[in-house]
């Protein structure tokens, strides 16, 4: 009996067909040394992503949206750190792995960063921040990064240094194309490999597909061009989006132009969008409730986009991730100690009394005297921030179908790549005397048919992927297996300069 894992591996197959098959028809088109370098790129990706199946996870959002903390609150972790300056230059990769007990830190480029942070040493740079993890590494003259970390605080330090270097390289022009040059793929930025509480608690088995959260700069916090640039190539490879908006500032005009470019980047993944409405705990009695701040967001925020409100979570992700970690704690620790309080926990404690902890308040004290006061406070901040629904709903959705939805991206981003670059590029050569216009309108001709077909294949295995909530796997799986039969690439170079794709409709 085939099963859903089948067919994920047979589309896999047939979307790597197609796309060696466009790496071949890409060699012998008159494309821009810049363009056909960018093409490669996009290709490789979507190539890397499939063979893989990395669902790629982008999160978008405004500068002090929540990014950082909602992604930790998925992983149960202070996984990312925060500070009050801008932190977040590049994107940073958080791979899901079942089997990991801890988290392990990976940056390829450690030696050309350690080598960009000594010269800037020699250059006598001063950080406007004396209290940063790069000014105090320039005070110690500790220039060496590390390729391989797996303690949290040293990757905290690490990922903010980095941050800085590439901050400090764009502003002051130092050398804007070594950064450009240095980020391209997604194994080229700084990764964190650990396992989501979040997921782990699902206890999904059986599934194939890797889920790999980014977190992205704020688009208000991304102003150099340089940067952006490499932000937002890194969001169009993603095969989903989870937008962040702040309920505090739903209404603000100030927010307004940012949200605008964030939902134009959006479009592209309304089938693929995930909306948290982030500090949804700030409100009070004349603010909007949930079912009318999922109502705004859909009706007035987001209207031009075809967004189901099943899809719009407000969340608490300071609440979430506090309760979940003091939860964790709990269960493997034992009760909170007085004299070795962790700065997180004493925010625990600040959310759930009324004002500010006070250990020498009798009804504050018990709150980590008894395990079990301690635990109800918990359970109760986890349970406001309602972080349970988007957890269960959008984010098990989301893990299941890694692998479909992997695939269903690749597809679409071949089609783009197919009309944006391909055949864009064969429509102007029909003005260049090396070729005859019989055989170059021969070869447009041909294209069309291929994006018409490609698709095909692409809406109609999307269709018959959905079928499977209705437990039609056998039929699923046949019907793909007879794309897959009909699906025929070939290129003739020599002759007649062919490429065509058929898929069935």
């Amino acid at each position: 009996m085939y099963n859903k894992n089948s067919i994920i591996t047979a589309s896999k197959d047939a979307t790597l067909q197609i796309i060696g098959q466009m790496d071949a028809i890409s060699k012998e088109i008159n494309l821009e040394i810049k363009e056909k370098d960018l093409f490669d790129q996009a290709l490789l990706a979507v190539k890397n992503s499939t063979e893989k199946l990395n669902l790629i996870l982008s999160v978008v959002g405004v500068m002090k949206a929540g990014k950082s903390t909602l992604i930790n609150s998925i992983v149960g972790n202070q996984i990312l750190p925060s500070r009050s300056t801008p932190m977040t230059a590049l994107p940073t990769y958080i791979k899901h792995n079942d089997n990991c007990s801890g988290v392990v830190y990976h940056f390829k480029h450690a030696k050309l960063f350690s080598k960009m942070l000594a010269d800037l040493h020699d250059q006598n740079y001063v950080h406007t921040h004396e209290s940063s993890s790069f000014a105090k590494r320039l005070a110690n003259k500790n220039l060496k990064l590390d390729e391989h970390l797996n303690s949290l605080s040293d990757i905290h330090e690490q990922l903010e240094i980095i941050n800085d270097i590439c901050r400090i390289n764009i502003t002051n022009k130092i050398d804007p194309k070594a950064i450009l040059n240095t980020f391209r793929l997604d194994e080229d930025f700084p990764t964190i490999e650990t396992c989501f509480q979040s997921i782990k608690e699902l206890k999904l088995e059986g599934e194939i597909g890797n889920f790999i959260i980014v977190d992205t700069p704020g688009a208000n916090e991304a102003k150099l061009p340089e940067l952006k640039s490499i932000v937002d190539k890194q969001i169009k490879r993603s095969s989903a989006l989870l937008l962040v908006l702040n309920y505090t500032d739903l209404s603000s005009d100030a927010d307004s132009q940012m949200r605008s470019k964030i939902v134009e980047d959006a479009k592209d993944y309304q089938d693929r969008l995930i909306v948290a409405v982030n500090r949804f705990d700030a409100r009070d009695k004349k603010s909007m409730n949930k079912t009318e701040t999922i109502r705004y967001v859909k009706e007035e925020l987001l209207e031009d986009i075809v967004l189901e409100e099943e899809n719009i979570f407000p969340v608490s992700a300071r609440n979430a991730l506090l309760g979940g970690q003091s939860l964790n704690w709990l269960a493997l620790q034992g009760k909170f100690e007085l004299a070795t309080l962790q700065d997180w926990q004493r925010d625990f404690l600040d959310n759930t009394t009324s004002g500010e902890w006070d250990e020498d308040d009798e009804d504050d004290l018990e709150t980590i005297e008894n395990i079990e006061e301690t635990t109800r406070h918990a359970k109760k901040l986890l349970k406001s921030s309602r972080i349970a629904d988007f957890i269960n709903t959008a984010l098990n959705r989301a893990y299941q179908n890694a692998g479909p939805d992997t695939i269903i991206a690749a597809l679409g981003k071949l089609n783009r790549l197919l009309d944006e670059k391909l055949k864009l590029t064969l429509d102007a050569d029909l003005n260049s005397a090396s070729k005859t216009i019989n055989e170059l309108k021969h070869r447009v001709v041909l294209l069309e048919k291929a994006l018409i077909n490609l698709d095909s294949l692409s809406n109609n295995i999307d269709k018959k992927l959905n079928s499977w909530a209705e437990g039609a796997s056998d039929l699923v799986f046949e019907y793909i297996e007879e794309q897959i039969s009909q699906l025929n690439v070939s290129i003739d170079v020599e002759t007649s300069n062919e490429f065509v794709v058929r898929g069935g409709g």
